[in-house]
């Protein structure tokens, strides 16, 4: 491992935890913020998974897409 001029991180002592970026997370760190955000995307991630009901189907007639879209879903492709 030397010749790739690595080194080892340990983990910090549980005593640091809230010191900045030396250890742990940083000061500014919001939860739940970041748990708002993560819950935005994994919505929008959601809606485009029931998405694939549409995209998987055999017949492929302008009828039976459009029977498949719901009226809201234009403003997700927008």
């Amino acid at each position: 491992m030397d010749h790739l001029d690595t080194h080892a991180v340990p983990p910090c002592p549980a005593d640091r935890r809230r010191q900045g970026s030396a250890c742990g997370r940083p000061v500014a760190f919001d939860m739940e913020r970041d748990r708002q955000q993560r819950d935005t995307v994994e919505r929008c991630f959601q809606k485009l998974e029931n998405w694939r009901e549409i995209a998987i189907r055999y017949d492929t007639s302008p009828q039976s897409y459009a029977a498949g879209l719901p009226p809201g879903s234009s403003p997700l492709w927008g």
